[in-house]
């Protein structure tokens, strides 16, 4: 699959997902509790986390238990995003 053709808003499927994450690229799904869910490939396997748990999981165990996932693009630079100011200014309060 071409990396160059993912698109942020676009719901990808999970054979799709497999694909495009050997690009190194890294997807996200919203579990039933409204947590957001991160899938990258590392080492062969597929590393599942959000701020509840976090796995590592095969090929096969990934495509049993997410087949029925709707995945999205993760965009690292907007989820990392700090704003320097704000953050100098959060650091510079006197906490008592």
């Amino acid at each position: 699959m071409n990396s160059s053709i993912v698109s942020q808003e676009q719901v990808y499927k999970i054979t799709e997902v497999v694909e495009l994450m050997k690009d190194n690229i890294i997807f996200y799904s919203i579990d039933n509790k409204g947590r957001k869910v991160i899938y990258v490939l590392k080492n062969k396997k597929i590393i599942v986390q959000s701020n509840a748990y976090k796995l590592s999981l095969d090929k096969d165990e990934f495509l049993s238990l997410y087949k029925n996932e709707e995945f999205y693009l993760f965009d690292e630079e907007n989820e990392a995003f700090v704003d320097e100011e704000k953050d100098k200014e959060y650091y510079s309060w006197e906490h008592k």
